[in-house]
């Protein structure tokens, strides 16, 4: 910051300022950009207290004035980030930033970002992990925050007979199981479809995939980063289905792009399941990237 700002955890009865800021500058640099069910959704939330008050609020001071807020909700979610207009640009934004994420351990943090402020979370170091969305009229981008890169792992795998499907024909070829961070992708996924399925009583399709034979991974990840390829336009098959292994019959897939020095692995989805949501991105070195590609090719 060019001077001696405060910035500091705000008390219960400062609440109320940070939110009466919070909508000072949504209509000044976010409205423009909403329709008039956005703008009326964005107040109905500021508005309930219930919400509010599960919210922890970081403030920035010129002396006595408040001048930026942001606020998190559980698990690791920024509610709000907002800074008057007159102090953009001078360092405000990080420094609420790095003082709320002292408050935990885990460096890692979510946001819906609004169209506007998306590159000012770009320079924070968060990426994009959902194309743009629009709910009750609100526009938003999901992203994440991780300090550290995260890194890949492509291991050799087969694939089991199905169960209830004793009579199908296994894929002779080696397949391949990817591992963020030491844990199996396969697992995170289930995590993640276990409510979606126990919502539509249907527990057998929890992460009823099977895995992609090695040249058919290979081919995927490559070709996912080539603008113009299928997989480009339309996403990298990560997972097929367990029973017939065809593809796209029951997928999941992902985006991949390269920015700057990493690797995006974004945008999962299910491509028979719209509304089951997966709050995941990674990003890798793209040195950790092509290495496991090469390591996965030389098997």
């Amino acid at each position: 910051m060019e001077q001696a700002y405060t910035v500091r955890r705000l008390r219960e009865d400062e609440v109320q300022a940070a939110l009466d800021l919070t909508w000072e500058v949504f209509l000044e640099f976010d409205a423009p950009g909403y329709s008039e069910e956005g703008v009326q959704s964005f107040r109905a939330n500021l508005d309930d207290t219930e919400k509010t008050r599960r919210l922890l609020f970081y403030g920035a001071f010129d002396g006595s004035t408040l001048i930026g807020t942001i606020c998190t909700r559980p698990p690791q979610h920024i509610g709000g980030f907002f800074v008057k207009g007159a102090y953009h640009g001078k360092g405000i934004g990080r420094a609420l930033f790095e003082a709320i994420s002292k408050e935990y351990d885990k460096q890692e943090f979510t946001v819906n970002s609004s169209p506007y402020a998306v590159e000012i979370y770009r320079k924070l170091g968060f990426f994009p992990i959902k194309p743009e969305q629009c709910e009750d009229g609100i526009r938003y981008t999901p992203m994440i925050f991780r300090k550290d890169y995260d890194t890949l792992e492509l291991r050799i795998c087969r694939n089991k007979q199905p169960e209830d499907e004793p009579g199908a024909e296994m894929p002779p070829e080696e397949a391949v199981e990817y591992y963020i961070n030491g844990t199996a992708l396969l697992d995170i996924i289930r995590e993640i479809e276990t409510p979606f399925c126990e919502q539509e009583d249907c527990t057998r399709l929890i992460a009823a995939y099977g895995y992609r034979s090695k040249n058919n991974a290979v081919y995927a990840l490559e070709q996912g980063l080539e603008p113009g390829s299928y997989e480009y336009d339309f996403g990298v098959e990560l997972y097929c289905c367990s029973g017939c292994f065809d593809p796209g019959c029951w997928s999941v897939l992902c985006s991949l792009c390269a920015d700057g020095d990493s690797i995006l692995m974004t945008d999962f989805r299910q491509n028979h399941r719209n509304n089951w949501k997966y709050p995941i991105g990674y990003r890798f070195t793209k040195e950790n990237f092509f290495a496991e590609l090469e390591k996965l090719k030389a098997t």
